[in-house]
């Protein structure tokens, strides 16, 4: 049975205080970037002395979080993510991290392929079932380095079926942070069962905090 969770946009303004301030200018609905400010306080660098981060917020590598879910891109979603099954790629030679780490509804836990992007650098989940998905939200663990990623996100219904690719096999360079999201509407939605990320170059180890997909959405 398929366990999903309902977000609402009130709680989202309750729990996440900012949001992605500015557009890549690349695709519409796709959003990215944003400055954090001193330190201390949500989505900024942890202090380097005395009080890491303010009240409630917890020091996770480099910025202040709530950890919570990743935040949808609009109201009266659900997160069909939440109780799929979660499988990733190994790094020739290394040890297996912990898929389900990255839908767990905690922004700091993650998921780390352990080594920098190749073709075997993939994330995917099984929903259990298909659904129609109106918006991505993807949270990368960006550490140790910020930057320009490459990365492949492909879908499918069924499992004999061959992955389609969006918006294309070329896949999408962006430039990503550690400390917010990086989201994307599907419009017109995406019926999928199957999903996967691929990191294909990233300045950083390839790894995600948390992913959301989301259903049934208030545009």
């Amino acid at each position: 049975m398929v366990v999903y969770r309902t977000l609402s946009a009130v709680a989202l303004s309750a729990i996440w205080l900012w949001g992605c301030t500015s557009s890549n200018g690349t695709k519409a609905g796709d959003t990215t970037g944003g400055e954090p400010g001193p330190c201390g306080n949500v989505a900024e660098p942890c202090c380097m002395s005395g009080t890491l981060c303010s009240t409630g917020l917890t020091c996770s590598d480099q910025y202040c979080f709530t950890c919570a879910p990743a935040p949808a891109m609009f109201g009266g979603c659900t997160d069909v993510v939440v109780g799929g099954t979660a499988t990733s790629g190994i790094d020739p030679g290394g040890v297996a991290d912990d898929p389900t780490k990255a839908l767990d509804d905690n922004v700091c836990t993650s998921w780390n392929y352990g080594n920098y992007g190749d073709p075997n650098a993939y994330w995917q989940v099984d929903l259990g079932a298909s659904y129609p998905i109106d918006s991505l939200t993807l949270w990368p663990k960006m550490t140790p380095a910020e930057g320009g990623v490459q990365f492949l996100l492909q879908y499918k219904v069924n499992d004999a079926d061959p992955f389609s690719a969006y918006p294309s096999p070329d896949g999408l360079f962006r430039t990503l942070y550690d400390y917010q999201p990086w989201q994307v509407a599907f419009d017109p939605p995406i019926s999928m069962r199957f999903f996967r990320i691929t990191f294909q170059g990233t300045p950083s180890f390839a790894a995600l905090r948390e992913v959301g997909l989301y259903t049934g959405c208030t545009r």
